[in-house]
């Protein structure tokens, strides 16, 4: 008997953790597909890629209770060079990598203002 309910999409690790394991479930059947890292990067930047285009945008506003997760002390750095006349502004996130923004001066100089007033407050 088929699952009444089935995630379409799940998500687990091969034993060695080596690879991802995609399971697609229509239902009725299922198919796998073992993803190494370089794969899972690859899928990551093609699936980011199109979100943008998809008719359901992303959200604008933050919602805290999302299930985006922040990360803690993340790496990051700023670019030793202007590009378009815009800054470069980079963190790492530890399953997207390194995610990167061009900034104009006066959205940077807000940030840092924003996150000093915070920090003495």
């Amino acid at each position: 008997m088929p699952n009444p309910s089935p995630k379409p999409i799940d998500v687990e690790f091969d034993q060695g953790q080596q690879q991802v394991i995609l399971k697609f479930n229509d239902g009725r059947e299922t198919a796998e597909i073992a993803l190494e890292a370089a794969d899972v990067d690859d899928v990551l930047f093609r699936l980011a890629a199109k979100r943008p285009a998809m008719r359901d945008q992303v959200k604008i506003e933050w919602e805290p209770d999302s299930a985006a997760q922040p990360v803690d002390e993340p790496a990051w750095m700023i670019g030793d060079r202007l590009y378009n006349g815009k800054q470069l502004l980079a963190f790492q996130h530890p399953g997207f990598g390194w995610v990167s923004f061009l900034l104009e001066r006066e959205r940077a100089e807000a940030i840092a203002s924003g996150l000093h007033h915070r920090s003495v407050a």
